[in-house]
């Protein structure tokens, strides 16, 4: 980290604490019974169970993709409205602005992601061929 970011994080670490945790644990329960709720509501019987089901997925993935997310204004902003803390930095955490050096890599490198790939086709070769008969 560069001394911008080890400021900001000195900052965030100061100003989080256990009343922090537990406010992000009830918007995380909230957010999860939100999907429940409405998952139940458009589920009838027999009918969109897909659907429903398939909003449940969207609530549930959205929780782990939220920390992902942080460094994006928008995201952040929600965050910081969650936790409810006013010392908490205005920005999210800055990009570092130090850069490693880079090698080129050896043609033989490539091999474990290529045949990675190819296994992977393989599979949803074979799924898709098992599905259309």
């Amino acid at each position: 980290m560069d001394e911008e970011q080890k400021k900001w994080y000195q900052q965030y670490s100061s100003s989080f604490g256990v009343k922090e945790v537990l406010r992000a644990g009830c918007a995380i329960l909230t957010w999860q019974f939100i999907g429940v709720a409405l998952a139940l509501l458009i589920a009838i019987p027999g009918k969109n169970e897909i659907f429903a089901d398939m909003i449940f997925g969207i609530f549930t993935i959205s929780i782990f993709a939220f920390p992902f997310l942080i460094r994006w204004q928008p995201a952040y902003s929600l965050l910081r409205l969650m936790i409810g803390n006013k010392n908490l930095p205005l920005e999210p955490m800055p990009h570092s602005t130090i850069k490693a050096p880079h090698q080129p890599r050896s043609w033989w490198s490539y091999i474990p992601g290529i045949w990675g790939w190819l296994m992977l086709f393989l599979l949803l070769y074979t799924i898709f061929k098992y599905l259309s008969k």
